[in-house]
């Protein structure tokens, strides 16, 4: 899903993965290429659990095993 971000030109793209909601802020440059400006993460459901670190949660969601 995606919206309009506060900065001009920018969007918000997020993602819920269970409980965590994924927010990324990318805007393009002025060759079209995407920059990513801000990522996030906050738990959406439930009693609050500190998060784990971003990285590993990327980590996790990419390369877990089937």
């Amino acid at each position: 899903q995606s919206r309009f971000a506060a900065t001009k030109g920018a969007w918000v793209y997020y993602k819920t993965y269970g409980n965590q909601k994924i927010e990324v802020v990318a805007k393009q440059n002025e060759r079209k290429e995407w920059i990513i400006l801000s990522v996030w993460s906050k738990s959406v459901y439930g009693e609050y659990k500190k998060p784990e670190p971003f990285l590993k949660f990327l980590f996790k969601k990419f390369f877990k095993k089937n």
